[in-house]
């Protein structure tokens, strides 16, 4: 036990005097915030299970305008068949509902969101027991927000590994909904009527084919997609973002962290002034054992503003992000699926632990952040030690 205290203690004191060599230089007209901390812990809770952070990825976590949150993820029964487990949650951390789906199926899990009526739509992929996800859908299910009664089902599509990311109702009441099928490496939106009815699609296609990674919709109803570009027509790897409204195209961008060649892309979220930051994890293929974590901040147009690239020590790998003030950020650290979690604050110069946040066996899959609350998905040994659970933290930011 000592010999662990004394390397996470030295581990926070080398955090601590951290700086952050610029690969290319901020915004001068957008000054950095004083740095942000957190208070202890409001509440820890756990939901369900949840086989690892493979199967809670995508930003699956949702705020309602019911200040309710909503957790998709993906569970096995008695006979390791993937469920969809919807989990509706209180502002204090208490289970209020939670629906699974499997009738003999197995499911991937996007992120639910919420109608201009209140009710919800869980959204994620479906296929047939014992596949290899070749026959898999779009599952659609609209759910009742009081008690989470299913209200209808929909499955669409058939290719390979067909599953639903992000959605939401647009101004004429229909829903556009993300897919991401790995066949040719293409995203569909899907535009559905109300009732669940199959209206038309969209499909996005690039010349240098993009491997989607993750996607959001933005505050003002736009579906922003990202993941790594290059993967056919050359060694150098950059990240790819594309954003639509209701299913136009209104840019797509191909953008490069300097000085590396490969690269993985895990997350993208919205910015304070409405452009984009996107985290993963870069290396090049002459030294591949040094692997950093990596911001890009773009515009709203997409185009690159700067890049930081955290070479302060290896497998920084950048698993989430949360921006709490101009230039200011709140970084979920760790090797990807496993090893120590942790929360770091950055000004674009320093790191510095939150003190408050501590350690973890997985890092934080998502941040989210509600005015001056902090919520924290993640997935960790449940409390009898018996296999994952779906874990929530919630803090107060300050």
């Amino acid at each position: 036990m000592k010999p662990i205290l004394s390397f996470l203690i030295g581990l926070f004191i080398f955090f601590s005097s951290c700086k952050k060599k610029d690969s290319s230089a901020p915004d001068a007209s957008a000054p950095s915030a004083a740095a942000s901390s957190v208070s202890p812990l409001l509440f820890t809770s756990e939901y369900g299970s949840c086989y690892d952070s493979e199967h809670l990825m995508c930003n699956r976590l949702s705020y309602l305008s019911t200040n309710h949150l909503i957790i998709s993820a993906v569970s096995a029964d008695a006979s390791f068949l993937d469920k969809l487990q919807i989990s509706k949650i209180d502002n204090f951390g208490g289970l209020v509902w939670q629906k699974t789906y499997s009738a003999g199926d197995k499911y991937y899990a996007g992120q639910a969101f919420e109608t201009n009526t209140g009710d919800i739509i869980a959204i994620g992929g479906v296929s047939k027991p014992m596949s290899s996800w070749t026959d898999s859908k779009v599952f659609i299910a609209k759910l009742n927000p009081a008690n989470g009664d299913t209200i209808w089902t929909r499955k669409y599509g058939n290719r390979y590994i067909d599953h639903a990311v992000v959605g939401y109702q647009a101004m004429d009441s229909n829903y556009w909904i993300l897919d991401f099928y790995h066949q040719e490496s293409r995203a569909t939106l899907l535009k559905i009527a109300p009732n669940g009815d199959s209206l038309t699609a969209v499909f996005n296609t690039e010349i240098d084919i993009p491997h989607y990674r993750n996607a959001i919709v933005t505050s003002n109803k736009k579906i922003v997609m990202v993941g790594e570009s290059g993967l056919l027509l050359s060694s150098q790897k950059q990240i790819y973002i594309c954003k639509y409204t209701d299913g136009t195209k209104d840019f797509s961008n191909n953008i490069p962290v300097v000085g590396y060649d490969q690269l993985r892309v895990n997350y993208v979220s919205e910015c304070l002034d409405g452009g984009f930051i996107i985290s993963g994890e870069c290396y090049n293929n002459s030294t591949s054992s040094l692997r950093y974590g990596f911001l890009i901040k773009t515009d709203v147009n997409g185009n690159k503003l700067w890049d930081r690239v955290l070479t302060q020590f290896n497998n920084s790998e950048i698993v989430s992000v949360a921006e709490t003030a101009t230039n200011n950020f709140f970084l979920a650290i760790g090797p990807y699926g496993s090893g120590n979690g942790q929360l770091l604050n950055y000004d674009l110069t320093n790191l510095t632990p939150l003190t408050n946040a501590g350690f973890q066996s997985h890092a934080d899959v998502q941040l989210l952040l509600k005015g001056s609350l902090l919520y924290r998905a993640s997935v960790s040994l449940n409390s009898s030690f018996t296999g994952f659970s779906i874990k929530l933290k919630s803090h107060t930011v300050y």
